[in-house]
């Protein structure tokens, strides 16, 4: 066994014990191949409620394989320091987690939260929020913070140092900000306020609200992000840094307050859009598209740079400018314009024939096999 020190880890920096036992996943699960439980009980996996439980094999557990090394007197093989040997300390976390909920009652494998082990030398990795989050919102798990954290009043990620009120803007633009894992729009609009100009009556600088007592108190804040000429400049950005808007404003609802006309449609649209090359037409209905192929200017841009589309558009399928004209409503090929490549996914057993409200649906009417769009690959 690798002379690797398992250290024990309170949760979140709160505390770090000495080490007192040599240990190591690797050897254990990619070496050996062992399972989690061979180790770990599973009646403990099964009935644990509460992160303050010790789930930790005993020393029992352990002379099941390494029974002779205590008989020769090989405690230290494990064992650091001198007799007594200490046991482990219970770990205080400051969130609640129950094995029971996740190992037993959602049947969730060991991996999903703290990896396959393998290459790991010492305690397994406690999974990140985010990722806590995102399984969560696939599995219809809680998502406000009282059900994991137990006090949320000094709740503070440890990144967030005494310095974070003025340095966050270099996380927040970050493309890969997991701000609103925590924060909405007014959690900024608190201090950047005007981020509306002058729609919100608020002065250019807006007095700090007086219960701020930290490095701003007494200060003047600068309200605006952006020059009083970026009104005519904007679009420039619009077009090549979309997820930068996005940080602030609610697109496309924020962009549709200015650029909506209701007696002239035609000025909705950038000036690119339109033209014998555009290729985004209405066609009468019938048309044949069996030898249309192609899509014009708009297809090429599409294919090229959705991100660009995105800044006015919902590429999800939601808007209803795509979906007027991307759609499968009467299950005859060939009668609407070409969204996917001939045979496209052709021999792939999709969430499309299982779930009701699969995203081919936007687009498409589920039917039975033989019939419409089931029809196309079952006849």
């Amino acid at each position: 066994m690798r002379n690797i020190l398992l250290f024990v880890f309170i949760s979140l920096g709160l505390a770090v014990s000495s080490p007192i036992i040599k240990f190591s996943h690797d050897v254990h699960v990619r070496d050996q191949g062992f399972k989690c439980t061979k180790c770990h009980s599973p009646k403990l996996l099964k009935s644990s409620m509460t992160s303050a439980d010790v789930i930790l094999p005993t020393e029992k557990r352990c002379m099941k394989c390494h029974g002779k090394w205590r008989e020769t007197g090989k405690c230290q093989k494990c064992h650091l320091g001198s007799e007594p040997y200490t046991t482990f300390p219970a770990v205080m976390r400051v969130f609640e987690f129950a094995h029971k909920i996740h190992y037993k009652d959602q049947k969730i494998d060991c991996s999903n939260c703290h990896g396959s082990m393998a290459g790991v030398e010492n305690s397994p990795p406690i999974p990140k929020m985010k990722d806590c989050l995102q399984c969560h919102k696939e599995k219809n798990g809680p998502d406000y913070c009282s059900a994991c954290h137990t006090n949320v009043a000094i709740l503070r990620p440890a990144d967030h140092g005494p310095q974070w009120l003025t340095q966050h803007d270099v996380a927040a633009l970050s493309e890969t900000s997991d701000c609103r894992l925590c924060h909405t729009q007014l959690s900024c609009d608190n201090c950047h306020s005007g981020a509306v100009l002058s729609a919100d009556g608020l002065p250019l600088l807006n007095p700090l609200p007086g219960y701020r007592t930290d490095d701003f108190s007494g200060k003047q804040m600068i309200a605006r992000n952006h020059d009083l000429n970026y009104v005519n400049t904007h679009g420039l950005d619009a077009v090549t840094k979309e997820r930068d808007c996005r940080i602030c404003h609610e697109a496309p609802e924020f962009c549709t307050d200015c650029h909506q006309n209701s007696t002239d449609q035609i000025l909705n649209k950038p000036n690119f859009h339109g033209g014998v090359n555009w290729g985004a037409v209405k066609y009468p209905d019938g048309t044949n598209f069996v030898d249309i192929i192609g899509g014009g200017i708009h297809a090429d841009m599409a294919r090229r740079d959705i991100e660009t589309c995105q800044s006015c558009h919902d590429i999800d399928g939601g808007d209803p400018i795509c979906v007027d004209c991307h759609n499968d409503r009467d299950g005859v090929q060939n009668t609407d314009p070409k969204t996917h490549a001939a045979g496209y996914l052709h021999n792939t057993q999709g969430d499309w024939c299982t779930e009701p409200v699969s995203m081919c649906f936007v687009c498409h009417i589920p039917t039975s096999k033989g019939v419409g769009f089931c029809g196309y690959c079952h006849p």
